[in-house]
């Protein structure tokens, strides 16, 4: 996602980094790749997806920057938001959540090969 900090309601506090690789989004777009068959954009995306992974001993993470590195926590930028909503955040602390539903996103995805 190329954004940062626009607000799920305006003057609300919920202004995420989007600026990731997320793990579920990239299982879409390699499965949308495939499906209009661009196979050797599928199979760079998912190599890079799995050495991602491999790269940080098998945890998956919600996300990963795209040089495929840890997502930074949280930090809080002293800067008007969009129409002023606050806080403005750079990094994102969902990259240490669990979420399950990633492992299942990314066997579907292998399937594919």
């Amino acid at each position: 996602a190329p954004t940062t900090s626009l607000p799920e309601g305006i003057g609300g506090e919920k202004n995420y980094d989007y600026r990731y690789a997320w793990i579920r989004d990239a299982c879409l777009i390699i499965r949308a790749f495939a499906f209009i068959g661009a196979l050797e954009e599928c199979k760079a995306a998912f190599s890079w997806l799995t050495h991602t992974i491999v790269r940080h001993e098998g945890k998956l993470r919600a996300c990963y920057t795209l040089d495929g590195d840890v997502v930074p926590n949280e930090t809080y930028l002293p800067l008007e938001g969009y129409k002023g909503s606050q806080p403005v955040r750079v990094g994102n602390n969902a990259q240490s959540q669990q979420q399950l539903s990633m492992f299942g996103d990314m066997l579907d995805t292998a399937l594919l090969f």
